[in-house]
């Protein structure tokens, strides 16, 4: 009853999307900018700082959260090479998972408030590889200087240096920037959905394939990065259950920006995410604390 309790808002709230985006097809792109440029970041400064600084900088889980992307890429290629299919293609649906519009709202509806500062962690890791190292895959020209100057980035520098200042901003200050933090949530399930929505399946065996494929290897990574690190009991099921998530929707709209076969990473990506409805309830059953 209580994986009922915690996937039933989520995919309740992707379900409108769905809905909505099948009646209206809404171009959210400018919802998702802003989503990126001001809600998350809001999100990610406001739960920073109101947790404990030795939580949003755990050497062992930011390792671990660095780890969770290069494991999984070590399994993924020979198993790309062996299928004869693109490297550039498959390998970034791969490495990179939905940790933003399924993984923070997941974490903390399945252990608590107390997991919104590990899961902004593995978060911020996988943007700041997705927009460097991801990107760089894919074009070789990429100016630094759009890498370093993404707020989410800025956003957890700021946190960091509030609590490294110790500073004690007003509750006033800081409630409209945690009203702001509250859009992000809904806001990316609600965008997930619309996308899904749209979605073309041309290359669909491809997408099953992967989309079983993916989670297998996130999830077989994150037991071996448990037994090489000293993660606490909470690290270790958030581990898993982020191993067990499905691509990012962003490595779709990479592809097709560009131009690296973005019908099968739009397969990939959405059957992906479609499977999670099962695999996902799944893993909670293993995860979940007594």
């Amino acid at each position: 009853m209580r994986i009922v309790e915690i996937v039933f808002p989520i995919f309740a709230i992707i379900s409108v999307g769905v809905v909505y985006g099948r009646l209206r097809s809404p171009n959210l792109e400018i919802a998702s900018q802003i989503n990126l440029h001001v809600f998350i970041p809001c999100l990610i400064f406001t739960a920073i700082i109101q947790q404990p600084f030795a939580a949003v900088t755990d050497f062992a889980l930011i390792s671990a959260a660095v780890l969770i992307h290069l494991v999984p890429a070590i399994f993924a290629l020979p198993i790309i090479w062996l299928s004869k299919q693109s490297v550039q293609t498959l390998l970034p649906p791969a490495v990179f998972a939905n940790a933003g519009n399924l993984g923070l709202p997941l974490f903390v509806l399945a252990f608590g408030e107390i997991a919104l500062a590990p899961a902004v962690v593995l978060f911020l890791v996988m943007n700041i590889l997705q927009f460097t190292v991801g990107v760089r895959f894919l074009d070789r020209d990429i100016l630094w200087r759009r890498v370093i100057s993404q707020p989410v980035l800025i956003s957890a520098v700021l946190a960091i240096l509030y609590q490294l200042l110790e500073l004690d901003l007003s509750q006033t200050l800081l409630m409209p920037i945690e009203m702001l933090g509250q859009v992000a949530v809904p806001l990316m399930l609600f965008t997930l959905g619309s996308t899904l929505a749209g979605a073309q399946f041309s290359e669909w065996r491809l997408g099953l394939y992967s989309g079983l494929m993916i989670p297998t290897i996130g999830v077989f990574s994150a037991l071996l990065i448990i037994l090489l690190l000293p993660l606490n009991d909470l690290q270790q099921r958030m581990l898993i259950l982020y191993g067990a998530l499905p691509p990012a929707v962003l490595t779709f709209i990479f592809a097709q920006r560009y131009n690296q076969e973005p019908g099968k990473v739009a397969a990939v990506v959405m059957i992906g995410n479609m499977l999670s409805v099962l695999i996902i309830p799944l893993t909670l059953y293993f995860v979940l604390p007594e």
